[in-house]
């Protein structure tokens, strides 16, 4: 009986194997990260949509209702949404998908107690968070009780909304200026 010796060992069939194996769960990790992240770029493109549409509302002056023009356009955000109203008239939501939450807000004159942690999924503030624009203007007004001194709001030229995957370690900030830029980290 001869052998071809164009075959291969079955020691080399189970190397090469486990070699595919490595590498396809190393590339399955890398996957799930890159997944996390792409929900974390979606959810600040929609915020950012959602902050410029309130902001042009409000310097359009569009009016809320028939009757009710001149209003200013506010948002108020809690962890998995951010509502948007006039003369307190809900009138859309945002609703964050895929397990991505606002884990917190902070302005840069004054300081709260959010920071997003491994263990910290959510901001504190839920429903307090106001940004108001007004009418024609378009000017910004942050509203938060937790910040602390309460002067330092107003002088607040920055206000960044943080976003996280529930249970992941990534964040990405969204910042929001009294200028009325809204950027994307």
């Amino acid at each position: 009986m001869r052998f071809s010796a164009h075959g291969f060992t079955l020691v080399e069939l189970l190397v090469a194997i486990s070699v595919m194996a490595i590498l396809s769960v190393a590339s399955f990790a890398k996957f799930a990260v890159l997944r996390e992240d792409q929900y974390l770029k979606n959810a600040s493109s929609e915020i950012q949509s959602f902050i410029r549409f309130a902001q042009t509302n409000a310097t359009s002056n569009i009016a809320c209702t028939p009757t009710l023009g001149g209003t200013p356009w506010t948002l108020t955000f809690s962890p998995d949404k951010i509502d948007l109203s006039c003369q307190g008239s809900s009138l859309k939501t945002l609703t964050l998908s895929n397990n991505i939450r606002i884990c917190s807000i902070n302005y840069s004159g004054c300081s709260t107690s959010d920071a997003c942690s491994p263990t910290a999924d959510t901001f504190t503030g839920s429903g307090l968070v106001t940004t108001a624009f007004s009418p024609l203007t378009g000017q910004i007004t942050f509203s938060d009780p937790r910040c602390t001194p309460a002067s330092g709001l107003a002088g607040s030229a920055n206000m960044v909304i943080t976003l996280k995957k529930i249970g992941g370690s990534d964040t990405k900030p969204v910042t929001l200026s009294r200028g009325g830029s809204v950027e994307i980290k």
